[in-house]
């Protein structure tokens, strides 16, 4: 059996899904900081990849250098709006492209995030021989996801900082 202790990780984080379950779950915001540490549990760290949607009309720079001080890379794309009240800002296809790119150099892909989506992509991952991880929130968590990973880690109050009104440039749209 392979020793997880030793084990070279990546860490990719969906913000906006994160950012509206810790906002709906606890009226708070994420200390991505705390959260990087809840994750690799004292492990090597290899990568850790934050993906933000932008408003248009908004200024992220502040939350991203907050992020990459912190040892994330940012990967961001603007919010598009389709049609009058039609938006769209994920990232799943984004993740899953470099979940399946990145997994080479690791041993371990953690995805920060609730998103059943990201079933196809954890079964994938693991038949390669890679240990997928889920850090999400209870109650706002795919059931799927949660049966599909090889582990999961709850994110709770120890990982919120108190509301600020900032959405820490987060598009809430």
């Amino acid at each position: 059996m392979h020793s997880y202790a030793k084990a070279r990780v990546g860490v990719l984080v969906d913000v906006q899904n994160v950012f509206y379950a810790a906002r709906d779950q606890f009226g708070g915001k994420l200390d991505f900081a705390k959260l990087l540490e809840l994750a690799l549990d004292g492990r090597s760290l290899i990568r850790a990849v934050a993906y933000c949607v932008t408003c248009p009309g908004t200024d992220p720079d502040k939350f991203h250098n907050s992020l990459k001080a912190h040892g994330y890379e940012i990967r961001e794309r603007m919010l598009k709006v389709i049609s009058e009240g039609v938006t769209k800002g994920d990232w799943d296809v984004g993740i899953t492209i470099d979940a399946i790119n990145m997994a080479k150099d690791l041993d371990v892909i953690i995805i920060v995030s609730g998103d059943g989506d990201f079933v196809d992509l954890v079964n994938y991952l693991k038949t390669t021989g890679k240990r997928v991880e889920a850090v999400c929130f209870h109650g706002a968590t795919a059931g799927d996801l949660i049966n599909a990973v090889s582990s999961y880690k709850w994110i709770d109050e120890t990982q919120l900082i108190i509301r600020d009104g900032d959405n820490n440039g987060v598009c809430t749209r």
